[in-house]
């Protein structure tokens, strides 16, 4: 691929050229060009059918090793602040919901490719703020020279769970050049108390950014591990303006009991030694419900918090059978996202209760392969020597 920017005035214009080889396509498929930022924040897209530059047709109408190229353009919004994005790249078939999996290639998670790091400058003209005002414009207090914040891109979440990120898209018009650094805080509050969602960011603002233009941030953080469940309001403050801040929002926050016992009876332990970074697995009860059509296993998994993480994890459980093919599978947040691994304290066992999708034969279910990947990577977790815990069901 071949790509570049364009810009005048306040516009920017990111330029990509792909080259196909049509191989034994038969059918007609779609093309995703995706800017991103160093957080995967979508920050420009084009999707559209994708034809061979000369006579316009699809591609279930190439000839067959036929060489095409085309052309995407990605209108950057000027609230973008300059900095290094990556340019993305994704194919489907025309209606799918997902993008093909790639041949070769290191790719993302949705099953895009990286196709290059663009360098975005700064406006070479400012922008009228009436022309990109907020989805939610917010008051903010007096005295908070010389940055105004207009709003936000995106609403509050009114509910959240423990230890749930959280990315709050903040417009913000520089009225004056800095002084001296900013720093942004938000904290949940209730009954004269606060939580602090992460530790304070500084602002930094290019010194070529065209004074009273506005411009995107994004403040992230997460909630607190052990915050009570309850319902708080969601304040920002500015560190060097009004000590006050402002109420963005209300959040209601989840709350769940703790254990920090396995319960006496119904589980099968399983060896020991099988302990990860984040958790161990203590042992497991499993109901195979036989009958007409096949066979659902309810699983019920027993896992041991072995330290703090910031790093939300899915936990996968495969049925194998005695070839060791997969049979069944699911893939999911501890109890359906109720209990994220971000908000697990030390000590604390979860009990983790699965419905797996039924079998044909249940009697073929020879083991069951259990373990923990992040959600963003798909890396998997090390369990002693493996990157999963094998649970034999037969000899």
């Amino acid at each position: 691929p071949e790509w570049g920017v364009a810009a005048e005035g306040n516009r920017r214009l990111v330029w990509l050229e792909l080259a196909w080889e049509n191989l034994t396509s038969r059918a007609d498929y779609q093309v995703t060009v995706r800017l991103e930022d160093g957080a995967g924040r979508l920050v420009a897209q084009q999707d559209k059918l994708l034809l061979n530059n000369l006579y316009a047709l699809p591609t279930s109408e190439w000839a067959a090793n036929s060489m095409e190229k085309d052309y995407y353009w990605l209108e950057v919004p000027p609230t973008i602040l300059p900095g290094k994005y990556t340019l993305n790249v994704g194919v489907y078939e025309t209606g799918a919901k997902t993008n093909l999996p790639p041949l070769t290639g290191r790719f993302n998670p949705d099953l895009t490719l990286a196709a290059g790091e663009v360098t975005l400058e700064a406006l070479q003209e400012g922008t009228d703020p009436a022309l990109v005002g907020p989805a939610i414009p917010v008051s903010y207090p007096s005295g908070h020279d010389p940055l105004t914040l207009l709003g936000l891109e995106a609403p509050v979440p009114p509910e959240m769970q423990l230890g749930q990120p959280l990315s709050l898209p903040l417009l913000l018009r520089l009225e004056a050049p800095l002084s001296a650094p900013l720093s942004f805080q938000a904290e949940l509050v209730a009954a004269s108390q606060s939580w602090p969602l992460a530790s304070s960011q500084k602002l930094t603002i290019p010194a070529d950014w065209p004074a009273g233009s506005p411009f995107l941030v994004y403040l992230d953080g997460r909630t607190p591990r052990d915050l009570p469940g309850g319902t708080y309001d969601l304040r920002l403050s500015i560190t060097g303006q009004n000590e006050l801040g402002v109420i963005l929002g209300q959040v209601n926050v989840a709350g769940r009991e703790r254990s920090y016992e396995a319960p006496d009876e119904g589980l099968t332990p399983v060896p020991a030694g099988l302990e990860g970074e984040v958790a161990r697995l203590l042992g497991y009860a499993l109901d195979l419900k036989e009958g007409g059509g096949g066979s659902q296993a309810s699983l019920i998994l027993y896992w041991q918090a072995v330290a703090e993480t910031d790093v939300s994890y899915k936990v996968f459980v495969h049925l194998l059978d005695p070839a060791g093919n997969l049979m069944a599978q699911i893939d999911r947040e501890p109890q359906a996202g109720a209990a994220l691994t971000t908000s697990w304290l030390p000590g604390e066992i979860i009990a983790d209760a699965i419905e797996l999708p039924r079998v044909d034969q249940p009697t073929n279910v020879q083991a069951i392969a259990v373990g923990m990947y992040n959600s963003q990577t798909g890396q998997r977790l090390s369990f002693g020597e493996n990157d999963h815990i094998l649970l034999q069901l037969r000899p």
